[in-house]
């Protein structure tokens, strides 16, 4: 039997089936934030969806694109908050209470989480602040 819950939703965040109640809350939380702001695995389909978005903001017109900009900002500001929360959940501790390897694992899928939104940001950012 599994220590983690399957891992069949995007993000790929297994919660460790565990009494605490506080991590599973906040993990819960967490999966369900990066669902909501647009958070996927497939970076490459996340580049295509994001540059069809933009050229039709660009299509639109200056006010198209200026409400496009505005929306990305906010999207952003969004993200930041979110990788403020992941590191949250690592750094208060509540990892702890898992074995070593469960701790471990977690931590992986946490990372690799964080990394992919990095780069949405980035990839987002490159796009706003060029003006492309």
């Amino acid at each position: 039997m599994s220590s983690f819950t399957s891992c069949r939703q995007l993000p790929c965040i297994q919660i460790p089936l565990t009494p605490n109640q506080t991590l599973v809350s906040r993990l819960t939380t967490l999966k369900n934030d990066l669902l909501v702001w647009g958070f996927t695995e497939d970076l490459d389909a996340f580049t295509q969806t994001f540059k069809a978005k933009h050229a039709r903001a660009n299509d639109g017109g200056a006010g198209e694109r200026a409400l496009w900009v505005e929306e990305t900002q906010r999207w952003l500001n969004r993200g930041d908050d979110i990788l403020d929360e992941i590191q949250g959940v690592v750094t208060s501790g509540i990892l702890e209470s898992l074995a070593p390897r469960h701790m471990g694992r977690l931590w992986e899928q946490l990372s690799a989480s964080a990394f992919k939104v990095q780069y949405m940001m980035v990839f987002a950012n490159v796009y706003v602040d060029l003006g492309m």
